[in-house]
């Protein structure tokens, strides 16, 4: 039984089709591309930052409107969500 071939046209290493300007425009292309998805995110962090910063005095002083609001709304998410449990279990039990 002979070893198998390691060098040859028909070794799959030699068939990869990679050259240094292939590598080279590859990496153009992802540097194109990232570069302005990075520099959007960036944008988007320091826009939150700063409208974070800028209405956070208006979050404390309408605090108590606001977790009234909260109270009210899960409230009514436990109103519905027990009127479907009703509906379900009549419907249920017609059938």
């Amino acid at each position: 039984m002979e070893p198998p071939k390691t060098d040859g046209p028909d070794h799959p290493r030699k068939q990869t089709g990679l050259t240094q300007s292939t590598v080279l425009y590859a990496s153009v292309a992802g540097v194109a591309v990232s570069a302005p998805l990075l520099g959007m995110t960036a944008f988007t962090l320091l826009a939150t930052t700063t409208l974070l910063l800028i209405t956070s005095p208006l979050l404390f002083i309408f605090s108590p409107l606001i977790l009234s609001a909260g109270f009210v709304l899960a409230a009514s998410m436990v109103g519905f969500a027990s009127a479907a449990a009703m509906a379900f279990c009549g419907v249920y039990a017609l059938g």
